[in-house]
């Protein structure tokens, strides 16, 4: 299964873990910062380190990257390292593949540029989605009365209702 290389598809991927925690929105908006700081940070260690690794172990680097995160964030935020999902889910893991040779391109062309502008625009795009959804969330409860978000079966079934009526729009050219 390859994982999609479209924005609004990683932003939902990664959404997804996040349904999880009971957060009210600026506790969620929060742990999204987290998450797209420790993509980009992860990005930016691996893009420039990449040579340092053998290229076998380069995935198996970049997971023990993602688990020292998650100790360090658990230990002093207290919050479970199911996060990391998130970030999993928004870094493309492309850049991993061995016929990428990252490592040999100069610090500042026009590839590097351009490869962290579409990081850049990704990671706002989540923080974007999350501020939607968080604000969707408040708006539904209706002063606790309405729908309650609490907990993540309803948004499983807001989602599953969007992704239905999106594969089954009417054919457009």
């Amino acid at each position: 299964m390859k994982l999609p290389e479209s924005l609004f598809s990683r932003s939902v991927l990664a959404y997804l873990p996040l349904m999880a925690y009971a957060f009210d929105p600026p506790r969620a908006c929060q742990t999204a910062l987290l998450i797209t700081a420790v993509s980009w940070i992860s990005l930016l260690f691996f893009w420039f380190t990449r040579r340092f690794f053998p290229e076998r172990f380069l995935k198996e680097a970049f997971f023990l990257w993602l688990l020292v995160w998650g100790q360090i964030v658990w230990t002093l935020a207290e919050l479970e390292p199911l996060w990391l999902l998130s970030v999993f889910f928004l870094t493309p893991l492309s850049f991993m593949e061995k016929e990428k040779r990252a490592s040999r391109a100069r610090v500042f062309s026009k590839e590097v540029l351009r490869y962290f502008w579409e990081r850049a625009v990704a990671g706002f795009g989540f923080i974007l989605f999350v501020l939607i959804v968080t604000g969707a969330q408040k708006g539904l409860e209706f002063g606790g009365r309405g729908i309650s978000f609490q907990q993540p079966a309803v948004l499983f079934l807001l989602i599953a209702v969007l992704a239905s009526f999106w594969k089954n729009q009417p054919f457009r050219r």
